[in-house]
């Protein structure tokens, strides 16, 4: 097994990865060129310890759709922070397919609009978003302290090391 070693982009614990070797490339396809699938061609997967605080940091950082203001940044899909330029009340009313037959819904929801993308939200729904960049590095250095908690299986040690 590779030595553990820290991602140097987000300071959780990794390991080269053993598909590709590292390179970030493996087999050539059409759709993805080269790009290894192991590692998604960075050359770098977490160990079972990084990973484990990666989700603890990224459950910590969930915001219900309904607290976020205008101010505060969220991540967008691509994994880049957006300042919320604003979030305006919004009813979303529709209808959904419920066991076969369409149910029309009403119920409350956010408009979103940050970077150059908008969107709609239910108020209840989790999305990554906090009040500025430095609660965001509170929560991430509290993940890293998770992860000295951890075993190399990923679990809580039973006693403090």
């Amino acid at each position: 097994m590779a030595q553990p070693q820290t991602d140097l982009a987000t300071g959780f614990e990794s390991q080269i990865c053993s598909r590709c070797g590292g390179c970030g490339r493996y087999s050539f396809n059409q759709m993805e060129r080269d790009m290894c699938y192991g590692c998604r061609g960075c050359g770098l997967v977490f160990t079972k310890r990084g990973s484990v605080a990666r989700q603890y940091f990224q459950d910590s950082i969930l915001t219900a759709a309904g607290d976020v203001k205008a101010g505060w940044i969220a991540r967008g899909n691509n994994g880049k922070w957006f300042p919320v330029v604003s979030a305006e009340p919004y009813q979303m009313r529709g209808a959904s397919l419920t066991n076969g037959v369409m149910a029309p819904y009403d119920r409350p929801g956010v408009d979103f609009t940050y970077g150059k993308v908008g969107h709609v939200q239910d108020v209840t729904t989790m999305i990554p978003a906090q009040p500025n960049i430095e609660a965001v590095a509170a929560f991430r250095k509290a993940a890293l302290v998770y992860q000295q908690t951890l075993t190399q299986a990923g679990t809580v040690r039973k006693k403090a090391a």
